[in-house]
Parts: C-alpha cells; structure tokens; sequence
C-alpha cells in the first residue's frame, strides 16, 4: 500500500531520534514512546495492514501470547526463528499503547521478553519497514546497530 508505506516512511523520519527503545529506557521516566519489535512475515504483515488486528504468527497462537523484542534482542531473535526467511518486515511497536496486556517474561538466555496477551492493533505500530536477508543474515536498520 503506497499510502501507508508513505506514511510508514515520514513517521520512521521524524520519530526516529525522538523515540527510544526499551533497551534505552532509563529509570528516570519518559515522555516519548518505548518501542519494541515484532518481525512479521510478508503474508502476516500483509493481514495486519489489510484487518487492522492480529493475533500473531503461528508460534504466538500456539503459546498463547505474541512475541516481541527489544533492539538488542531482535537480531538473536531474527537469527534463531527466521534464519534464511525473506520477505520480512520489522515493527516498531510504542509499548505504552499495549496496555497491561503486555507482560515482560524470562525466556531464552534468562532474558525478559515482552510479550503481548491480546491483539495486536495496526494503531500500536510506530513503522514498519523491511528486513532484508543479506549475505544470509537479516540486516536491521542503522537504529538496531
């Protein structure tokens, strides 16, 4: 869709330096958005735009909750459960829009990992933008680096 990958490219301009990550959330408080990250499949990601909603890929049906990331964690997490996948996107999520739906729970490595127990609304998307496969591995945008 033209118009929301505009729109999707404005957002990624003027919110990029003015959000922070969960992984840069300070304990100080915040007034901007805390993202994390959903990497979707080009079909998954094609049903969001198209219904609005989603209750996740597969995985997240079958466990019950849908899965995020932080920055720090959607690399390992690309390279475990997606490894040689094309046709990705990653999204930005503002976790405060998820409300207590959202639950951060020990996983892979002794990690938290937010996770979301509800529906995925595209309103909670910040912007959505490609993940392509590069020399076999998935190369995230500059702010993931």
């Amino acid at each position: 869709d033209p118009y929301f990958l505009s729109r999707v490219n404005f957002i990624v301009t003027i919110t990029w330096n003015n959000t922070t990550t969960v992984d840069d959330f300070g304990s100080a408080g915040h007034r901007l958005p805390m993202l994390i990250y959903k990497i979707f499949r080009f079909h998954e990601w094609e049903q969001l735009k198209t219904t609005g909603q989603t209750s996740g890929a597969p995985i997240d049906l079958d466990d019950g909750y849908i899965h995020f990331s932080t920055s720090s964690q959607a690399q390992e997490t690309a390279d475990k459960h997606f490894a040689g996948a094309e046709n990705l996107y990653v999204a930005a999520i503002d976790a405060t829009k998820l409300g207590t739906g959202l639950k951060w729970e020990v996983s892979r490595g002794g990690a938290e990992f937010p996770h979301l127990y509800g529906k995925l609304n595209i309103t909670d998307v910040e912007w959505c933008l490609p993940l392509p496969l590069v020399k076999g591995r998935h190369e995230f945008p500059e702010k993931f680096i």
